[in-house]
C-alpha cells in the first residue's frame, strides 16, 4: 500500500499499466455486473435531474424503465435500476460520434461533452472511475481496482494513475496529483508515461 495524504493506494493499483480500449470492450462494464451501479443519494438526486435532459437520447424501453423509478436500494445500499442481469444500464446508449454502433456509451457523459459540462458533477463516481475503485472511509480515502474479465486495454498503456490522472485530480486535487507524480517519478521514471 502507499499514501499520499489522505489517500491510500493498493500496490496493484500503483504497478498495473492500464488504459480502456472502448473499440476492444464495447463498453461492457455498462452491461456486465452484479448489480446496477453503487450510489449515493447526492447521486441520485443528480440522476433525477439528469433524466429529463437524456431522455431523448434514450431508447423508449429505458425512458418507460426509468420513468418507473431511477434507483433501488439493496442490503442498505442506493444502486442505480438494473433492466436485469447484465443487461445494458438504463442510462447506456449504442455508439455515437465515431464509436461503433454496438458500442456502449453513457447518455449523462456524451450530454456533459457536448454542453461543457463537467462529467464528474453529473456522471456517478464509480462509472467515472471505473476500474479504479474510490472508497472512503473516514477522513482517508481507499484506491483499488476491480479489471473485469471483459475489460481491455491499449497495448500502449501507461501507467493506470497516469492514465486516471485528471479524474483523480478533480477528486483529489491538483496538489495531490502533483505528490503523485513525484512519487511515480521517484519510483518509474520521468519517461515512464508511453506514446500513445
Amino acid at each position: 500500500m502507499r499514501q499520499i495524504g489522505q489517500v491510500v493506494i493498493a500496490d496493484d493499483v500503483w504497478e498495473t499499466r492500464f488504459a480502456c480500449d472502448l473499440q476492444a470492450c464495447g463498453g461492457a462494464c455498462c452491461a456486465i455486473g452484479e448489480r446496477g451501479t453503487p450510489i449515493d443519494a447526492e447521486e441520485a438526486d443528480k440522476l433525477a435531474r439528469a433524466f429529463p435532459l437524456v431522455r431523448n437520447r434514450l431508447s423508449k424501453a429505458s425512458v418507460r424503465f426509468l420513468e418507473a423509478g431511477i434507483t433501488e436500494t439493496h442490503k442498505g445500499r442506493l444502486y442505480i435500476r438494473e433492466v436485469s442481469h447484465n443487461a445494458p444500464c438504463p442510462f447506456a446508449i449504442r455508439g455515437e460520434g465515431g464509436a461503433t454502433r454496438s458500442t456502449l456509451l453513457c447518455s449523462i457523459h456524451a450530454h456533459c461533452l457536448e454542453e461543457g459540462l463537467p462529467v464528474l458533477d453529473w456522471k456517478p463516481l464509480w462509472c467515472s472511475l471505473f476500474p479504479f475503485v474510490v472508497t472512503q472511509a473516514g477522513d482517508q480515502w481507499l484506491v483499488n481496482q476491480y479489471i473485469a474479465p471483459h475489460c481491455r486495454s491499449r497495448s500502449d498503456a501507461p501507467l493506470m494513475l497516469d492514465w486516471g490522472v485528471a479524474l483523480l485530480e478533480r477528486l483529489f486535487g491538483s496538489t495531490w496529483v502533483a505528490q503523485l507524480n513525484a512519487e511515480l517519478t521517484r519510483e518509474f521514471g520521468a519517461d515512464r508515461v508511453r506514446p500513445a
